[in-house]
């Protein structure tokens, strides 16, 4: 199950990456750039949602043993 977090997390993060310049490149258009500064702004807060979970996860998994 931690390894699904960290994969989630790290996908998440990736596309945030990919959706910034994306948004810089499409400045011309007001619309279209706000609709990739907010894609990007989930993306960001959705992977840092799921690495927090996996980090919790972790830390759990720790405790037990």
């Amino acid at each position: 199950m931690l390894e699904i977090f960290r994969a989630l997390s790290s996908t998440a993060l990736g596309l945030a990456i990919i959706s910034i310049p994306a948004a810089l490149w499409a400045s011309d258009s007001n619309e279209t750039a706000d609709r990739y500064e907010l894609f990007a702004y989930i993306l960001i807060m959705s992977g840092v949602l799921l690495a927090t979970i996996a980090v919790a996860i972790e830390l759990k998994n720790k405790d037990t043993s």
